[in-house]
């Protein structure tokens, strides 16, 4: 039985398709885009037909969404597994090299997500909002954290101004690294450089080491 209800056995089917739909539609849509890739894509590569394929997604917009929900619940749990749940602070701008990492690990959803972010700064793309919150909250998050520090005085006292311009450096450098990784999933090695979760966390050790230095100092 094919479709999303039931109990046990076509309830446990529907679950499972529904991933896998997911799984697949990430895949149709990193390597060919949102507006190229097509439902009959999706559906060929999860071995269903279209009609059987709209059960469960009745657009390609909703599909969307619901890719992008799925994997920002993947690379947080992923991360707090890594760094630690309930971070603050500066143990917060220590954990941030491991989301560069689930991307490193996971070439299908970095391509998809590239393509959203590049695709999606266009003005009625159905990502555009998606976007537009995914910088927003990173650079809120990022200048909230190291405000925490500020407070928890294990960095020096910034200004506000100082906090929001650290913060910044930070999120352009994250912005970087997952375009990179990007691109290192699918050039030969060496070709983009070291592997990029090496040098952002070198990133993230040095400036936090910069912090604390002037800490040290009474900067």
């Amino acid at each position: 039985m094919d479709e999303p209800t039931g109990k046990r056995g076509p309830y446990r089917v529907g679950i499972e398709r529904r991933k896998a739909i997911i799984e697949q539609a990430a895949v149709t849509f990193g390597e060919n885009g949102f507006h190229a890739g097509t439902m009959r894509d999706v559906a060929e590569r999860v071995g269903v037909s279209p009609a059987a394929l709209v059960r469960y997604f009745s657009s390609k917009e909703e599909l969307l969404m619901a890719v992008m929900d799925h994997y920002l619940s993947e690379w947080r749990a992923y991360v707090d597994r890594q760094a630690g749940p309930n971070r603050r602070g500066l143990a917060y701008v220590r954990g941030i090299p491991r989301v560069v990492e689930y991307f490193s690990l996971h070439p299908g959803v970095t391509r998809l997500h590239a393509s959203l972010m590049s695709e999606g700064a266009t003005v009625g793309h159905p990502a555009h909002a998606y976007v537009v919150q995914s910088y927003s909250r990173t650079h809120a998050s990022f200048t909230r954290h190291v405000g925490e520090a500020v407070d928890d005085g294990d960095i020096p006292q910034f200004s506000p101004d100082e906090i929001e311009r650290e913060a910044a450096q930070i999120a352009l450098a994250f912005h970087g690294a997952v375009a990179c990784a990007a691109l290192q999933a699918d050039l030969p090695p060496g070709v983009v450089g070291p592997p990029v979760v090496e040098v952002f966390t070198a990133f993230i050790d040095a400036t936090v080491s910069r912090w604390q230095a002037a800490r040290a100092l009474g900067a």
